[in-house]
């Protein structure tokens, strides 16, 4: 496979190689027998409740979330589903900024179809200042005393996410590459063991 991938960009043969030992290894499925569901469920509630803990998943700035949910699972998908202009990217880069900082040592990770890096710090920006996106993008908010104010007083909060919240711009990239890039990503830069979140936003239904 490699000898005929001579055409390829490294990014490519990356993707490749990877789909071919992702393949491989899901090959083996060695415990995909149903289980009963409420075998030893009673027990399992009882020794819960004698080893108590604090939180089930990584915390939300959304309290109601945390409270329904338990917060964001380690290992689960979760899709936040509306229509167009509705506010998708807006909320999953503020749970993305927001989590990193409530949950230590978390990383996060936006793989994005649509827009580039500076629309969605400034969303950010927005999301953490409460200054409206508009004020900010054409940098009027300088000439408005409040918003003024209010920048001055919030802009330090933006330096504490950084180095935790990586963006990048993956349209038209097939699934096996992005499938690559969030592996790269997460053994390279966070570590295998560590906690991290990945958002993709987004799929588009036709």
């Amino acid at each position: 496979s490699m000898e005929n991938s001579g055409d390829k960009s490294p990014d490519e043969i990356i993707s490749f190689a990877d789909k071919m030992y992702n393949d491989r290894v899901t090959a083996y499925d060695l415990e995909s027998n149903p289980e009963d569901l409420f075998q030893d469920i009673e027990q399992m509630v009882e020794d819960r409740a004698n080893n108590p803990i604090a939180e089930t998943g990584y915390l939300t700035p959304y309290k109601l979330f945390n409270k329904m949910y338990g917060g964001l699972r380690p290992g689960e998908l979760y899709a936040w589903v509306s229509r167009p202009k509705h506010g998708k990217s807006t909320i999953l880069s503020d749970i993305c900024s927001k989590a990193t900082l409530i949950n230590p040592n978390l990383q996060a990770l936006i793989l994005d179809t649509e827009m580039q890096t500076n629309v969605i710090r400034f969303r950010i920006a927005s999301s953490i200042t409460g200054i409206p996106m508009w004020w900010l993008e054409t940098g009027n908010f300088k000439n408005n005393k409040e918003l003024l104010a209010k920048w001055n007083s919030k802009k330090s909060e933006l330096a504490k996410a950084q180095g935790k919240v990586k963006h990048l711009q993956v349209a038209g990239k097939p699934i096996a590459e992005i499938e690559s890039i969030i592996q790269r990503w997460y053994l390279g830069q966070v570590g295998r063991g560590n906690p991290a979140i990945v958002v993709y936003d987004y799929i588009k239904l036709t």
